[in-house]
């Protein structure tokens, strides 16, 4: 197919595209308008103190990451999740499917994100589940008696690196002033010793302010929960818009279908395709109730339909140029398709423009010319074929048995030899067609006119 026939079956099939993409669009919007609104809050906390410190080293900054991993999946386990819902007083404990945790990329940053239908109890619990992380971890800062103590300890090693520098300076002066090789050796053995013991006194007091200040398993919020004021949940409008998408296309595809499944002819570009032969004419449905009616050439002779038959009359006299069209056959696949009207009416359009013309009806089983003409049913093609017809024509008209009989039972045979068994039609113009003398009228005593059932 090429693009423009792609064009067309989309153009022939838009109600079905557009009814497609209205019911898609409706149901999404008023399924997705019933759902409850999912609000989310979400907390930020870190692992670790290395921002604290000085000099961190990235020994903690390493183990921190870690942690903060560990920690991403005890916050949706169930201790705390009902340490949280029992300290907010909740019916209910928070499923581990509404708890999402996330640790920003190359940081001790860890985002929890709690999930619910009313915002305000969103906030509350992201901010009570890293409440409840920190208390399980060694950052509870419980132990008030053991910090107190390593505070003294501080201030106590603090004097003593005091005092020890004092003792060092004193030592150093009586270096300075001393005479004897005695009194400087000792001097010099006494600032070793102080020296010494200030390494030691600094050493441990490094260690006790790292342990006052903490270390890589510690936590502590960096940023709180805040009440979320538009839902995440459902988006109306991604939905909608996916929805509308998955209705066009399944739209398109029906019409494709249909097309692919259905194999009528509808239009002359169909059947130019199918058949590879050029189209004469297209004639139009002709509107009544009668055989009179559907006779246009006779009863509506300047009607579009009138029209369109002079148009296949011409087409057909410059389609055999070279060769003159003597015999025509009128037949269609199935019965009841208006092969007669269209034999009828391009006879009386043929006899119009001056030919003489002879209509034979091959339909056996249901002649209608006959009735179109008005002109009695026999002698028949049958009776023709049996050689009754001369016995026939003798007691109608004797005077009339000569060359126009014989003319007649010619083009019946021809005919014969041509039918098919849908019933067809034939048109047959004799040697001499257009005579001086030939009118546009046609009467049943006329021979150019005859019909045979």
């Amino acid at each position: 197919m090429e693009l423009e026939q792609y064009v067309s079956v989309v153009k022939r099939w838009w109600w079905l595209v557009l009814a497609c993409v209205v019911v898609a669009t409706g149901s999404s919007y008023y399924g997705t308008t019933q759902m409850p609104r999912i609000y989310q809050a979400t907390t930020t906390v870190m692992v670790g103190r290395t921002l604290e410190q000085t000099n961190p080293n990235s020994q903690d900054i390493y183990i921190s990451q870690q942690l903060a991993k560990t920690y991403a999946e005890i916050v949706k386990r169930r201790p705390a999740l009902e340490s949280a819902a029992e300290a907010l007083d909740l019916a209910y404990v928070p499923s581990a499917d509404s708890v999402s945790t996330r640790q920003v990329a190359e940081t001790q940053l860890l985002e929890i994100s709690v999930r619910d239908t009313n915002p305000e109890r969103a906030r509350a619990l992201a901010d009570e589940v890293a409440r409840q992380l920190i208390l399980q971890s060694p950052s509870a800062g419980g132990d008030q008696e053991r910090s107190a103590f390593v505070a003294d300890q501080l201030e106590d090693l603090q004097a003593r690196i005091e005092a020890t520098q004092a003792d060092i300076e004193e030592e150093r002066e009586r270096l300075e002033s001393a005479n004897s090789a005695r009194a400087i050796q000792q001097a010099q053995a006494n600032i070793n010793a102080l020296e010494q013991k200030l390494s030691g006194y600094q050493s441990t007091y490094a260690n006790l302010s790292n342990t006052v200040q903490g270390g890589a398993n510690f936590i502590s919020i960096i940023e709180n929960a805040t009440t979320p004021r538009h839902p995440i949940s459902p988006n109306v409008q991604q939905t909608v818009l996916l929805a509308a998408a998955i209705g066009l296309t399944l739209g398109v595809g029906g019409a494709f279908l249909i097309e692919y499944l259905d194999d009528t002819v509808k239009s002359p570009e169909d059947v130019k395709r199918l058949t590879h032969v050029p189209v004469l004419g297209a004639i139009a449905r002709i509107s009544g109730d009668t055989y009179a009616d559907k006779l246009v050439m006779v009863g509506e002779p300047r009607s579009p339909v009138a029209e369109a038959y002079r148009a296949l009359r011409t087409n057909i006299q410059f389609s055999s140029v070279d060769q003159t069209a003597r015999t025509l056959m009128v037949t269609s696949p199935n019965p009841v398709e208006g092969k007669s009207i269209t034999l009828a009416n391009l006879a009386v359009v043929m006899a119009q423009a001056g030919y003489r013309v002879v209509v034979v009806d091959s339909d056996l089983r249901r002649p209608v010319l006959d009735k179109i003409f008005e002109l009695p049913s026999s002698p028949g093609l049958s009776d023709a074929v049996v050689s009754q017809a001369a016995t026939a024509l003798e007691r109608r008209a004797p005077g009339e048995a000569g060359a126009a009989g014989t003319a007649q039972t010619a083009t019946v045979v021809a005919a014969t030899r041509s039918s098919s068994p849908s019933g067809t039609s034939s048109i047959r113009a004799p040697a001499n067609n257009r005579p001086p003398s030939t009118t546009a009228r046609m009467k049943p005593t006329e021979p150019h006119s005859r019909t045979s059932p």
